[in-house]
């Protein structure tokens, strides 16, 4: 190599090394805040906050408009609590029990809730497997759903109770239809292979840092969001819904288990919409990979999680209720994908 070349080589690694630090300031210290408080301006939300991490897993969060409790300011240690999100939770743990060979994921859960073959009113109970559980392909389908009594939470137990009076929707493994009460018994199951309770267990797979990093039910002494239900009502959603976490630690969280090769299955062969539910995540294929979605809504809160197939995560925690909550967390992603930094470009 001449000496011209080499400077000419230096002087491209420079160019290259200062792109690559001007494209990860912008990703830590350039949003959209006006654009964001905008989308909570007209669902009529009074605040969030979000989260978002890149591949290399450099982290920025970011608190929008004002807390729904008095006396409180929004900032990037609330926690808020994530209803439906728990669900991610629940089965990145279930996956991990799969990982260590604790159990596999096409057992029968019969084997570990014999309520399923020894009391449920439809014989086809005892064909479930851990993955239809995790799928929601297990028959056990939410059109009268178990877990609320209209606006009032009746609980992941009772809600267990109900479904086994009931006929299954649909054989096994046949068709894809969102239920709470499955991942109700994901959480029982979980506690039968562990022998711990559901909240304990859930930690030590994690590996969560410490005992505030996620709680079920709102954290004691900790500013926090979530007052549309009582205390009490989120432990009773348990795996299903009963998580309250802020946005770093859950981005951290799914940022890693969205890396989980085992998470896009297919639950129905020949299945045809635009997305559907792998291990735990709503996946939706794409030119460049799968991304992955996840939301929670309750009285008083909403909650998105999304992983990009360049590695770039993000997670919002919402104190409002938007009025179209499929349209809303469509969108939202849509956004968020074209908005936020990826290091190979953004969709337009």
């Amino acid at each position: 190599m001449t000496a011209r070349s080499a400077i000419r080589a230096g002087a491209l690694i420079v160019l290259l090394a200062a792109a690559a630090s001007l494209w990860h300031q912008r990703y830590r210290e350039t949003l959209p805040p006006r654009d964001i408080e905008a989308l909570l301006a007209t669902e009529d939300i009074p605040g969030a906050v979000l989260a978002v991490r890149d591949a290399s897993g450099a982290e920025r969060a970011m608190a929008y408009g004002r807390s729904a409790a008095p006396g409180t300011t929004l900032d990037a240690s609330t926690r808020f609590p994530i209803a439906s999100l728990s669900k991610p939770v629940t089965a990145s743990a279930v996956r991990r029990l799969i990982a260590h060979g604790a159990l596999g994921p096409d057992d029968a859960a019969s084997a570990w809730l014999p309520v399923l073959s020894q009391q449920g009113e439809d014989p086809r109970m005892a064909r479930i497997t851990v993955r239809h559980l995790l799928q929601h392909t297990s028959g056990l389908g939410d059109a009268s759903d178990p877990l609320f009594d209209g606006e009032q939470v009746r609980g992941c137990d009772r809600a267990i109770e109900t479904v086994l009076q009931r006929r299954l929707d649909s054989p096994p493994g046949t068709v894809m239809r969102y239920s709470n009460v499955g991942y109700c018994m994901l959480g029982s199951l979980i506690e039968r292979v562990t022998a711990q309770d559901y909240a304990t267990a859930v930690a030590e797979l994690l590996d969560l840092p410490d005992t505030t990093a996620l709680t079920l039910g709102p954290p004691s002494g900790l500013s926090h969001q979530g007052h549309g239900l009582a205390a009490g009502d989120w432990q009773l959603l348990g795996a299903a819904g009963g998580w309250f976490g802020d946005a770093g630690t859950l981005a951290a969280i799914f940022s890693t288990d969205a890396q989980d090769s085992s998470i896009p299955a297919m639950p129905v062969e020949g299945h045809q919409t635009p997305s559907y539910y792998g291990l735990g995540w709503r996946v939706w294929p794409t030119a460049t990979g799968d991304r992955l979605t996840h939301f929670g809504i309750l009285p008083g809160m909403f909650s998105l999680a999304v992983s990009f197939p360049d590695g770039c995560s993000a997670v919002i925690l919402m104190n409002g209720r938007p009025r179209s909550q499929e349209t809303f967390a469509d969108s939202l992603a849509v956004f968020l994908e074209r908005e936020l930094p990826h290091p190979h470009g953004n969709a337009k």
